[in-house]
């Protein structure tokens, strides 16, 4: 009896972090190439702060239907990339395969700035071209009504329904403990201002030294000039007067 309540407490955890799971990504369902496929895209190890790693995490099932057998779609890997994209800095990454869920897939990286990250995603699924841009929401996980407004996305592509959300990252110093502590961005920027003022205050002094420098100089030649003055003086008083006839 023991051993049954524990393994229906273990069941009822494994299906709430699940949902959990769910919940923290954006689901949307594609009709591509006459087949429905429905897309979970999120991040990994959300919610995700500064310089933690995270990466894509995308899983494409194929959806019951016109004769089609549902399940997880696999071989994706050989067939799509991901590119992702913070403002104008783009990178491109392939695909892995998660180990243990078939049709689920990611990517590895550490983002070093808070900002909106996107995830297009391209290549085909099936033999049919997808290009598909997700985006996460600077709002975090937010709860809004399912969206079954169909849009055509190409000839062969278009979406029939889009629900949930995934968050942007975070600051680092939102979750620090039991410091706060910047980001590596934060400090590089920080190091790279203090080596620009040493540079400028060595500037500075190096021209101090030379206005110095010039100083000595001049005021070397001055009192050159001024002795030589005072011997022509002592001079021109040494010699006689000629007196008139």
């Amino acid at each position: 009896m023991k051993r049954i309540t524990r393994r229906l407490l273990l069941a009822t955890v494994c299906t709430f972090l699940g949902v959990q799971a769910v919940a923290a990504h954006e689901n949307q369902v594609y009709r591509i190439g006459g087949k429905t496929y429905q897309l979970t895209v999120g991040s990994l190890n959300e919610p995700v702060a500064i310089d933690d790693k995270t990466g894509l995490d995308f899983k494409v099932e194929l959806q019951p239907g016109a004769g089609a057998k549902a399940g997880p779609v696999t071989g994706l890997e050989q067939t799509l990339k991901v590119e992702v994209a913070a403002g104008d800095k783009k990178k491109v990454f392939n695909l892995q395969s998660s180990f243990g869920t078939p049709g689920s897939y990611k990517t590895s990286f550490y983002p070093t700035v808070q900002t909106t990250l996107s995830y297009r995603i391209f290549g085909t699924i099936e033999d049919v071209p997808v290009d598909l841009t997700f985006t996460c929401s600077p709002a975090g996980h937010t709860r809004v009504p399912e969206d079954t407004t169909e849009v055509k996305v190409s000839d062969q592509v278009t979406r029939i329904s889009k629900r949930g959300s995934f968050g942007c990252p975070i600051s680092k110093s939102d979750v620090g403990f039991p410091e706060a502590a910047p980001s590596l961005f934060e400090l590089q920027t920080k190091v790279n201002n203090l080596n620009s003022q040493l540079e400028g205050a060595k500037s500075q002094a190096g021209t101090a030294r030379l206005l110095g420098a010039a100083g000595v100089v001049v005021g070397l030649v001055g009192l050159g000039v001024g002795m030589l003055a005072l011997r022509d003086g002592k001079k021109a008083q040494s010699i006689p007067t000629r007196r008139k006839a």
